[in-house]
């Protein structure tokens, strides 16, 4: 089983999230194992963490709960998450994503293409079990 993307560490007190939210989105970027890890690199890639998310949500969370994981993202309260968001969770993280990836995540899920995820495409994307692509 590999260690994953983000090292094993006490959850930091980050501006805007309580250590519990720093702890939950930690959680989601290491619950994979070899079983997520489809190309056995030792890496997560997108297409494996959507397939990671929503496995881990469909089925035992509620809208609720995505509503909630939703708001950890849009910390600035617009409704959305845009590129800025994405880059601070992934900075808080510690995750190696760069903007292009940051970038193809949100045109994955903008179903209008206005370059931002509303709560809609962040709940289909969340309660899709696999992804296509």
């Amino acid at each position: 089983m590999s260690e994953g993307l983000v090292a094993s560490k006490p959850p930091a007190r980050r501006p805007g999230l309580t250590e519990n939210e720093v702890e939950e989105l930690r959680q989601a970027f290491n619950l994979f194992d070899q079983d997520i890890d489809k190309d056995e690199n030792g890496e997560l890639d997108f297409d494996e963490f959507l397939d990671l998310m929503t496995s881990r949500l469909a089925g035992s969370d509620t809208k609720e709960d995505i509503e909630r994981i939703f708001k950890l993202f849009d910390d600035d309260q617009t409704g959305y998450i845009s590129l800025q968001n994405l880059k601070r969770v992934a900075r808080e993280l510690g995750s190696p994503l760069n903007d292009a990836e940051l970038l193809e995540m949100i045109e994955r899920a903008d179903s209008d293409n206005d370059g931002l995820i509303d709560m809609d495409d962040f709940y289909k994307i969340m309660t899709q079990k696999t992804f296509p692509f």
